[in-house]
């Protein structure tokens, strides 16, 4: 910018309902769904990325490397899903 020019303006701002209808734009109603069961691949556990609100009452598992995946690893994940006990609340 030359010397003595205003500065730029901020980036606009993203309110949470913009960002909601953005998700459902490109993914439809599912994008905001809370998932029963997560499962997570990657040498780390991180669930950076994933947005934490809806994941409040999922079930979370690590998977190990992605590269390892196979279909009876994800039957075991969801076996153990089935046999654990839900409690909410009291």
């Amino acid at each position: 910018s030359a010397p003595g020019a205003p500065p730029p303006p901020p980036p606009p701002t993203l309110t949470p309902a913009q960002l909601d209808g953005a998700l459902r734009e490109a993914a439809g109603d599912a994008a905001l769904a809370e998932p029963d069961v997560v499962l997570v691949y990657g040498r780390t556990f991180t669930l950076a990325g994933y947005p934490p609100w809806p994941l409040r009452h999922s079930e979370i598992y690590s998977m190990g490397r992605l590269t390892r995946a196979s279909a009876a690893g994800v039957r075991g994940a969801l076996a153990r899903f089935g046999a654990t006990a839900q409690r909410f609340g009291r």
